[in-house]
């Protein structure tokens, strides 16, 4: 069948809070409940009583699964709604303008895009402009490499948060720009930082990178390493979460302070659940024969933009 759109009823005997990064998978594949089917959307966040509609722009399957975050357990007919309809052979034919309909794509709708060659623009401080960031894989992490280019437009002895990852009750992965100007990196509690980076550069070249087992910590800047820390030795990172760019979350998927939002520009953010090579991340500073994120990728992101927040 062809599914043009799922609806989900937050019931309060059955989700609550729970149902706040529940997925909505699409596809013919019955092997483990449906999970690994290819994804329509995220409920990123969804009050007791709130229905919501996903458009999943013709998707074809024979089932349709919304999993709940952190717990074996999908949600049944009586929460949800599929609006469906016998598949064509016309619509099984990839259309020849695709990419047009794409770019057409409204904000507040989950798309995916190759954003090489450009940038996120957030133009000023808010408190609802916000990027949403959908990662190919659950971001369970014992290792990770997160890298970026950022164009920063925002004062002295400020506040900025570059990246925030959140569960329920935790912030799971934030990246700062202190009130001193030095890179934060927090898990789950106290942070560790590296040395300010030169905010008057037009761009900067950013590349994070942390191993469970040692606890190695290295900020990567403009292709130079600065000096190795040891934080967090055997954590790991908890999947379920939101992920987004331009806010901190203060609460899973809002809580944002316009006084810590992002200002300027932002782009070629790539993620793995590895540390990558030295060679690799030389050419991510390159901008040369980059790898692909595994986790986010540049070049195919899927995101969902809230708010005052330009692609350029």
């Amino acid at each position: 069948m062809v599914v043009q759109s799922v609806a989900i009823t937050n019931r309060g005997d059955c989700c609550r809070e729970r149902i706040n990064g529940a997925k909505i998978l699409i596809g013919n594949s019955a092997e483990n409940g449906g999970i690994n089917n290819p994804r329509c959307g995220f409920v990123y966040k969804m009050y007791y009583g709130e229905t919501m509609s996903f458009n999943c722009k013709g998707m074809e399957g024979r089932y349709v699964t919304v999993t709940l975050p952190d717990i074996e357990e999908f949600l049944s007919v009586c929460e949800v709604q599929v609006f469906a309809h016998p598949a064509k052979i016309q619509d099984l034919l990839p259309s020849p303008h695709s990419d047009e309909i794409l770019a057409s794509t409204e904000k507040n709708q989950e798309i995916t895009k190759d954003l090489r060659g450009n940038a996120f623009f957030f133009p000023g401080e808010s408190d609802n402009s916000v990027v949403y960031l959908s990662p190919q894989q659950p971001m369970n992490l014992k290792a990770f490499t997160l890298c970026m280019r950022l164009s920063l437009n925002v004062s002295e002895n400020r506040e900025t948060i570059l990246f925030s990852y959140r569960t329920q009750y935790f912030d799971e992965l934030n990246l700062w720009i202190e009130s001193n100007g030095k890179i934060g990196f927090y898990m789950s509690g106290e942070g560790v930082f590296f040395p300010p980076i030169n905010k008057k550069n037009e761009w900067n070249h950013l590349c994070l990178t942390w191993e469970s087992k040692y606890g190695r910590t290295e900020l990567w800047l403009n292709g130079r390493r600065k000096p190795m820390q040891v934080y967090n030795r055997r954590h790991q990172v908890r999947h379920g979460g939101i992920a987004i760019v331009g806010q901190d979350q203060d609460s899973l998927g809002e809580g944002f302070d316009a006084s810590q939002s992002y200002i300027g520009k932002i782009k070629d953010l790539n993620m793995w659940n590895r540390v990558i090579s030295l060679k690799a991340l030389r050419a991510g500073f390159r901008n040369k024969d980059v790898q692909k994120g595994n986790i986010f990728d540049w070049g195919s992101l899927t995101y969902t933009i809230k708010g005052n927040v330009k692609i350029v």
